[in-house]
């Protein structure tokens, strides 16, 4: 029996060695080599396929596939993280002139991920982005203006990119934008604007401007209602200038990881993490592109 087993294992190592040598064993037990015979490599992984396949539209020049590559490399996604090799990416997309890679080239120089942090970089690319009407660099801009990282401080032009973010429904946009009416920045102070914009990005999930609301709450305003006994307003929350990263999976990305063959639960789940959201036209382009019809059902429960 064990003389059996021995006989087995060594067949089978032997099939593993024609498939990857190119050779046989005649009948008198000897490895006979063909040396003109094709390698037929081992499969490659599914997961690396995924990648493989990615990159090589990415270094054929495709933007799209250039910035996913980036968020791939940027978020760990099928790859190590590697911030140098994200900013890399981003970058040959941004050149393109691709909106969401000029803005995540933008939070690279913002933080310092993957190039030296330049925060005059970081708004040359944010309004690039924003030029293109991205929500996210919107926001961002505005930021920068509201701190002066990067520009001179101006809360006339925060509040300027700040609406526009928020009107296309980005709820860290309308947080920022509540707190400019609640300390008066850019804007005459009015704490009904204020509570109706941390209303719409609460209403969103956005974390700070739900603690904003409560505070408001709190100090008994409300619409047509001025601060109680006449007391100065405190800052709700102090605001955060932490840039916008736009994580969140875009239409473009989930079409190019589809396409490069990223199962539909994996796809689902980084909607989920990312907390991704999708306009009606987003989705219809993904019924278009013939997405996995769970993912575009997960898209449905992500609207805006």
């Amino acid at each position: 029996m064990k003389n059996m087993k021995r006989t087995v294992s060594a067949a089978v190592a032997c099939l593993g060695f024609v498939l990857v040598a190119g050779c046989v064993v005649d009948q008198t037990g000897r490895v006979v080599v063909f040396h003109n015979a094709p390698v037929v490599a081992p499969p490659v992984p599914a997961e690396n396929y995924q990648i493989q396949n990615l990159r090589q539209r990415a270094e054929q020049g495709d933007a799209i596939a250039q910035f996913t590559l980036g968020s791939c490399y940027a978020n760990g996604r099928g790859v190590v993280r590697n911030y140098a090799e994200a900013a890399n990416w981003y970058r040959l997309s941004a050149e393109q002139g691709y909106a969401a890679a000029q803005n995540r080239l933008g939070v690279c120089y913002s933080r310092g991920l993957g190039v030296a942090q330049n925060y005059a970089g970081a708004v040359e690319w944010y309004r690039k982005a924003a030029g293109q009407g991205n929500t996210f660099a919107e926001d961002n801009l505005g930021a920068c203006y509201s701190s002066g990282y990067g520009v001179a401080r101006d809360f006339t032009e925060a509040v300027k990119w700040y609406r526009l973010s928020a009107g296309q429904g980005n709820a860290v946009a309308q947080n920022h934008l509540g707190n400019c009416y609640y300390n008066g920045r850019g804007v005459a102070q009015d704490y009904t604007e204020a509570v109706n914009w941390y209303r719409k990005a609460a209403a969103q999930g956005n974390v700070a401007a739900k603690n904003n609301l409560l505070v408001c709450e709190s100090k008994g305003l409300a619409v047509g209602v001025s601060e109680p006994n006449g007391q100065t307003a405190q800052n709700p929350a102090a605001e955060s200038n932490e840039a916008s990263t736009g994580n969140a999976l875009t239409v473009d990305e989930i079409k190019e990881l589809s396409n490069a063959g990223v199962k539909a639960d994996t796809l689902i789940d980084q909607i989920k993490t990312t907390n991704s959201k999708f306009s009606a036209q987003d989705i219809a382009a993904a019924q278009q592109a013939k997405v996995d019809p769970a993912v575009i059902e997960c898209m449905k429960s992500y609207s805006n």
